[in-house]
C-alpha cells in the first residue's frame, strides 16, 4: 500500500517537473567550488578577530609614530630659540652624557621619551602578533583589513 502512494506521488510530480539533468560520473567525483575548506578559526581565533587585532595593531604603531613627529615638530619650535639650548664645552657635561644636549624644556624632553617608548612598545606588539600569526598558522589575508587588501603587507618605515 505504501508502494502505490509513492508511485502516485511521483507520478503527480513528473507532469509539474522538467526531467532531471544527466550528470557525468566525473562531476559526481569533484568537490562543489563553493565548498569552503579552510579552517574557521586558527590559533584560537577567527578571521575577523585576526583582522581585529592585526587592524588595532597597526592603528596603535600609526598613533605613536604621529604622535612622536608632533612632540618633534615641538621640539624644532624651540630649537629656534637657542637660548632653549644647553651649550657646555665638550667634557665638561656636568654629569650628563656628551649627547644629552637638548632643549631646556623638560615637559617637551619627557613627552619625547615617552613617545619614543610607546613608538618601540607598538612596534614590539605588531611584531609579536606577526610571530603569534605564523605560529597559528594564520593565513596573510587574515592579517590584512577589509577596506585594503594591501594595508596589511608592509607598514611604512619599518
Amino acid at each position: 500500500m505504501l508502494a502505490a502512494c509513492f508511485w502516485s506521488v511521483a507520478a503527480v510530480g513528473a507532469d509539474d517537473e522538467a526531467p532531471a539533468p544527466v550528470v557525468e560520473l566525473d562531476q559526481l567525483l569533484k568537490l562543489p567550488s563553493s565548498l569552503e575548506l579552510e579552517p574557521q578559526v586558527r590559533g584560537g581565533a577567527t578571521k575577523a578577530e585576526w583582522r581585529s587585532r592585526f587592524q588595532s595593531a597597526r592603528e596603535d604603531l600609526a598613533a605613536a609614530r604621529a604622535a612622536l613627529a608632533r612632540t618633534q615638530e615641538k621640539l624644532e619650535e624651540v630649537a629656534g630659540d637657542s637660548s632653549a639650548w644647553k651649550m657646555g664645552a665638550p667634557g665638561l657635561g656636568g654629569g650628563q652624557p656628551s649627547g644629552s644636549q637638548g632643549p631646556l624644556d623638560y615637559a617637551i624632553s619627557t613627552e619625547m621619551k615617552r613617545n619614543r617608548e610607546e613608538l618601540q612598545r607598538s612596534e614590539r606588539r605588531l611584531s609579536e602578533l606577526e610571530v603569534e600569526a605564523n605560529l597559528a598558522g594564520v593565513p596573510d589575508a587574515w592579517r590584512q583589513s577589509e577596506a585594503s587588501p594591501e594595508a596589511g603587507a608592509q607598514v611604512p618605515g619599518e
